[in-house]
């Protein structure tokens, strides 16, 4: 159904005289003080004028009401003129022969603004909120005294000052004495004579100072003192080192490009197909990378999924139109006591190959 929307206006100057506009726009001519109705041929439009008016304006006449726009009836078998009023909206629609014009909200004149009402008295005042009372948080554990230094030389009775400190970050001036905290790995020796030694304590006053390092089913290895740690590559390892990274680095690298496990399924095959070979590992390992192949271009995704102990690790694709695909950054870890096994999960293949690396 089609309804055209009038624009309302306002001509002056003897301008509205000539106006002829679009069909079903409403305007007022501000020189006749009269309410206009453009049909889109007739220059200064009809005047539209109150039921029962005379004159040739047109004469706009509530003929019924309609719940909303929608339910007007189109075509229209009544007369030209004849308006409807929407309930929803309040816009009323005129038949001008051929199509519902919307007319817009029907509203009167406006009428006086109103006086200004009396000013409200002054609500009541609010109670004044409790003040919150929190709990005193208890006293912290006071620390451990540390070393009393040693006295200055010279200075007729009184400790002299030693000599000013500086470091890349620090200058103190005026040093009267010197503190070392063993909590940090620190330790002071008296070895009499007024000589003191400072050295590095690991294990001593606190365990803590250094930390271990642990390596899974080895024994733990704890630096005493000033020890040296040594990294020995095995086989298929490569070790490096960055003395001018910060921090400084050792780089771990396994030179073994062999796979740990190749799974094959031979000849054509299409899913759901259950794989019987098993491969149990001799030694814990861990799954970083897989490679998946097909003897040819396979026309749609082909899915695989790889289990541990008959439990799912995960699924992976050989998308569409592809001959070989790669999985990186995987690390599923695989010890000697499992056993792992493939599924063929959907679509088809030829000669396929699942690869399992550490790399």
């Amino acid at each position: 159904m089609a309804i055209i929307r009038t624009a309302w206006s306002s001509k002056s100057q003897g301008y509205a005289a000539t106006y002829v506009g679009r069909k079903g726009e409403i305007f007022w001519d501000n020189d006749s003080a009269e309410l206009r109705y453009s049909d889109g041929v007739t220059p200064g439009g009809i005047p539209i004028v109150a039921a029962g008016g005379g004159g040739g304006g047109v004469t706009i006449q509530i003929t019924g009401y309609v719940n909303t726009a929608a339910n007007l009836q189109d075509p229209y078998t009544g007369n030209t003129g004849d308006t409807f009023l929407a309930r929803d909206t309040g816009n009323l629609y005129i038949w001008d022969g051929s199509n519902w014009v919307d007319l817009g909200v029907v509203l009167g004149p406006r009428g006086y603004s109103g006086s200004k009402g009396f000013t409200g008295s002054m609500g009541f005042v609010g109670y004044t909120g409790s003040v919150g009372i929190g709990f005193a948080g208890s006293r912290g554990v006071i620390g451990p005294i540390g070393y009393t230094g040693s006295p200055g030389t010279g200075g007729g009775g009184g400790g002299g000052s030693l000599n000013n400190i500086t470091d890349s970050i620090t200058t103190v001036t005026n040093v009267v004495s010197l503190r070392f905290d063993n909590a940090t790995g620190l330790l002071v020796t008296d070895l009499g004579s007024g000589v003191a030694k400072v050295s590095i304590n690991s294990g001593l006053l606190n365990p803590d100072s250094f930390k271990n390092i642990l390596v899974t089913g080895q024994n733990t290895i704890t630096a005493s003192g000033a020890d040296s740690i040594r990294f020995v590559a095995g086989t298929g390892i490569n070790i490096t080192t960055d003395d001018t990274a910060s921090p400084k680095s050792v780089t771990f690298n396994s030179t073994n490009t062999a796979p740990i496990k190749t799974f094959n399924v031979l000849n054509q095959f299409s899913a759901p197909l259950i794989g019987t070979a098993v491969f149990a590992p001799n030694s814990t390992d861990v799954i970083r990378s897989v490679q998946l192949t097909n003897g040819r271009t396979v026309g749609a995704d082909l899915m695989v999924g790889l289990y541990r102990n008959q439990s799912l690790l995960s699924f992976f694709t050989l998308p569409s139109g592809y001959v070989t695909y790669s999985y990186q950054n995987l690390n599923f870890l695989i010890n000697n006591n499992d056993y792992l096994t493939v599924n063929v999960v959907s679509g088809t293949g030829i000669n396929f190959s699942l690869a399992l690396f550490n790399i």
